[in-house]
């Protein structure tokens, strides 16, 4: 009982004592836990911040920008490669890393020494393609799940069946690993601040501000501190319009203001794709209108369950033609 009593007060004791000095300096060029993860903060920062300017430029043109936002994720995968690449290969560190002043030390230990062209093409995998393939499984949940739970729909698929039912528990999984190695790395007794640099066999180390830089790195490094300064300055304000629009603000400002009178549908009933019946009809299935839902491309009223599995199977509105995807269609609650 003695032993067990000293030990628990001897981890307990060193806890304190290594969070301090891993908040607070860099021993042997360790970056802080702050730095390791405002670049990863960064990294994950600016792919919302540019897919909300393609949504307002995909909105207020959606005819000819539309594309733009429906194949954002593989248009951002295919830019950011090219940089990522440029900045493994010159200065061993992603874009983030780089602007932190960190870089990944190969294994064999010579931070002078450039990363092999197996480590680059590691690293760009889980960069890139990891990030990538999390996305779309978590976007195909998401589908699964509206779809799953409005239907009831048992006949899905071996594989929608296994995303729906194992997907959050992945997720969460993963998130409990990554809080392991950032509580283990904050302490100082692990090298690495998440699973993904481990099995890299890569870690972060700062930056010898000592290392001479020639005068188009320096130019460079002014450039890129600009753009990543207002790629935080973009970011702020898309958080602030996030918290301004969000339920909960809202239910002030609706006190003092009014919703705008939406416009109708600029197009002529001559160049509907589809006839156009009577209202209170739907368009698609042509009967009297069943859980009412408005399409914000283009306004008109369809049944759900019909503008759904339309929208679903071609992404496009049934009416106008014009391209859409299933975050536009808006559920009309009538009062009972």
């Amino acid at each position: 009982m003695s032993n067990l009593s000293y030990l628990v007060n001897k981890v307990m004791g060193d806890v304190p004592e290594a969070l301090s000095t891993a908040l607070t300096s860099q021993k042997e060029g360790i970056p802080s836990i702050f730095e390791a993860k405002a670049q990863d903060s960064l990294d994950q920062s600016i792919k919302p911040a540019l897919k909300h300017i393609c949504k307002i430029v995909a909105h207020s043109s959606p005819d000819k920008c539309g594309w733009l936002y429906r194949w954002y994720d593989e248009l951002y995968t295919a830019a950011i490669l090219l940089i990522q690449q440029h900045f493994l290969n010159n200065h061993s560190s992603s874009f983030a890393e780089y602007y932190y002043d960190l870089r990944r030390l190969p294994p064999c230990g010579n931070p002078s020494l450039p990363l092999q062209r197996k480590e680059v093409l590691k690293s760009l995998f889980a960069l890139i393609a990891f990030p990538y393939l999390h996305d779309k499984l978590e976007q195909k949940f998401k589908e699964i799940k509206e779809e799953y739970e409005f239907q009831q729909n048992k006949n899905i698929s071996v594989f929608e069946k296994f995303v729906y039912s194992f997907y959050p528990y992945l997720h969460s999984t993963w998130n409990a690993i990554i809080l392991y190695y950032t509580f283990m790395f904050t302490i100082g007794k692990a090298k690495y601040h998440s699973p993904l640099y481990q099995m890299l066999n890569l870690q972060l180390v700062v930056v010898d501000p000592l290392l001479p830089q020639t005068k188009r790195s320096q130019i460079f490094q002014v450039l890129t501190t600009f753009f990543t300064g207002g790629i935080h300055f973009g970011v702020f304000l898309i958080q602030f319009m996030e918290h301004w629009y969000s339920e909960e603000n809202q239910v002030v400002v609706k006190q003092s203001t009014q919703l705008p009178i939406p416009k109708p549908p600029f197009i002529s009933l001559e160049q509907t794709k589809i006839a156009v019946p009577a209202k209170g009809i739907c368009p698609l299935c042509n009967q009297k209108l069943r859980n009412e839902a408005s399409l914000m491309t283009s306004g008109y009223v369809f049944c759900y369950v019909c503008i759904y599995r339309y929208v679903k199977a071609q992404l496009k509105c049934p009416v106008t033609g014009y391209n859409t995807n299933l975050s536009h269609i808006i559920k009309i609650y009538l009062p009972s």
